[in-house]
């Protein structure tokens, strides 16, 4: 066994180093954070198994009928010893080099941009990421397609184009009668844009407000299949205690929240604290053009949070629009993940 100490100034590049020296199979020993002349270093202990040594405790036949013939032992008493403390220390060693082996691949994980909580999980059930992400994601499951749904998300989230386009994709697969609904007057120039595709597409509009909306529910569900409502961007004018209240009123609607892949999960994972108390049945993501890698977006694989039911791959109406099977998200969770 040969073992070397590596220092780098981070320690990724320690163990950057670590592997130029001794390869891929290195085994860290013992790692810590050393200040030398006034600056900070990560000190790295690795080892690597020189080639193995022959197995003295079966020695091959040849050699045992060698030593019969010749009436002598094959071994000394010190031999004997000497097999048994050396592989008592390999042992050691091994045992030793577990929990070391463990950060490691931690720190690897880590560079990946995997959510910290979501790399303790692959940890504690040893996956392989491929393993890990298939069986969340089949875990996960499919949501199934609400009649009425009221999408939400936040500004620029993209939550009225996939709107259009989940209204449209129901309309071409003659799914019955559709009825796209807008209660956002805060948007300057809404109104007049979700009239312009309401016509484009040739499906029937309703522009209004949230007591309008209660007050003609009952009729609306009765003449329609499908009704899906947009809503204000969540912030200041509309807030999560509004959506409280429309689900005191409005029993039988789902809320589909819209969220951009391309933002921070722990920006995501805010959001979703503040509106798990909500009949939120499913997830809508949007930019999914835009991810180069998938990792990040493991926090959707979180047992609390919803199922993804559409991606919204661009701004083209139908074309760019996804109705996610187990598969596609399990495509694009391992995006841009080459060694794994």
């Amino acid at each position: 066994m040969r073992i070397k100490r590596v220092r780098g100034r981070s320690m990724i590049d320690a163990l950057r180093k670590v592997k130029e020296e001794l390869g891929e199979n290195a085994v860290i020993m013992d790692s810590e954070k050393v200040v030398d002349n006034g600056a900070e270093f990560y000190e790295v202990i690795a080892a690597i198994d020189e080639p193995e040594l022959p197995n003295l405790s079966e020695p091959s036949k040849q050699k045992e009928r060698e030593f019969e013939e010749s009436g002598s032992s094959p071994f000394t008493a010190i031999d004997n010893k000497l097999f048994l403390e050396l592989r008592e220390i390999k042992e050691m060693v091994k045992a030793l080099s577990m929990p070391q082996l463990k950060l490691k691949r931690e720190i690897e994980l880590l560079r990946l941009r995997i959510p910290p909580f979501m790399v303790d999980r692959i940890l504690a059930e040893d996956k392989s990421l491929i393993d890990f992400v298939k069986e969340g994601c089949k875990m996960k499951g499919v949501p199934l397609e609400e009649r009425f749904r009221v999408f939400i998300g936040e500004p620029g989230c993209g939550k009225t184009t996939i709107l259009f386009k989940i209204a449209f994709k129901l309309k071409k697969e003659g799914k019955g009668k559709i009825l796209i609904v807008s209660v956002d007057n805060y948007k300057i120039g809404g109104r007049e844009q979700f009239q312009r595709m309401s016509q484009f597409l040739e499906i029937p509009y309703l522009w209004t407000d949230w007591d309008e909306l209660i007050n003609r529910f009952p009729s609306l569900k009765q003449d329609f299949d499908y009704v899906l409502v947009d809503t204000p961007g969540l912030g200041k004018k509309f807030m999560t205690e509004d959506l409280a209240e429309i689900t005191r009123m409005l029993r039988e609607f789902r809320f589909c929240l819209v969220v951009k892949a391309t933002e921070d999960f722990q920006h995501h994972l805010e959001l979703w604290q503040k509106i798990r108390g909500l009949p939120v049945n499913e997830l809508a993501l949007t930019f999914v053009d835009k991810v180069k890698l998938g990792a990040p977006l493991f926090w959707l694989l979180d047992e609390d949070v919803p199922p993804v039911s559409y991606f919204s791959t661009g701004e083209r109406i139908p074309e760019d629009l996804v109705k996610v099977e187990t598969q596609d998200l399990v495509n694009l969770m391992l995006r841009g993940l080459n060694k794994i």
